[in-house]
């Protein structure tokens, strides 16, 4: 927190937070214990807490941008980030409802005057799940426009025909490739 408290939290989000997901994700079937994962979530939860309290956005404003997690728990703390981040930067945007994104969470969301959905994901095969999602989106929102945030996707597998296989408007991308990231 001391990132954010000497420069912003958007400093602390790209240089501490979404480096120690990228991490855990990497951990996670390899070397991370369930312990592991609970304490990661748990002490990224009270920290988006304290930097929530400690940067706090301007409430009444109608979210223009609705961020939410595609399918685990760090899917969800990144979602939190963007949206933190965007709504400091003037962006009025909200986390979406906690919860598993199934045909019952997708169809309980409450969109009313977003016009961007934020989809984020870590899995570095989100495909079918980011299509599934945005298909039901679709569906009730058809002029929604949809941003997929992926986190660790091969760097050869990003390019301008993804977002249209998955269904999205457009990606960002942090990609893994064998230098490490771009």
């Amino acid at each position: 927190v001391e990132e954010a408290d000497e420069h912003s939290p958007q400093v602390f989000y790209d240089n501490v937070a979404i480096p120690t997901l990228k991490l855990a994700t990497e951990a996670h079937a390899t070397v991370a214990t369930a312990e592991h994962r609970h304490r990661l979530v748990s002490g990224m939860e009270q920290v988006l807490a304290e930097l929530h309290e400690d940067y706090p956005v301007e409430q009444g404003l109608l979210p223009e941008v609705i961020c939410f997690g595609g399918r685990w728990q760090v899917d969800v703390l990144s979602a939190e980030m963007i949206g933190h981040a965007l709504s400091l930067a003037g962006h009025p945007a909200r986390i979406a409802k906690r919860g598993s994104v199934s045909q019952a969470y997708l169809a309980s969301l409450d969109l009313e005057g977003a016009s961007v959905a934020c989809l984020t994901y870590f899995s570095p095969d989100p495909v079918t799940h980011g299509r599934y999602v945005i298909r039901r989106l679709r569906q009730r929102w058809p002029e929604l426009k949809i941003v997929l945030v992926l986190w660790n996707v091969p760097a050869d597998a990003v390019g301008d025909d993804l977002a249209r296989r998955i269904g999205g408007n457009a990606i960002a991308a942090l990609c893994i490739d064998h230098g490490g990231t771009r």
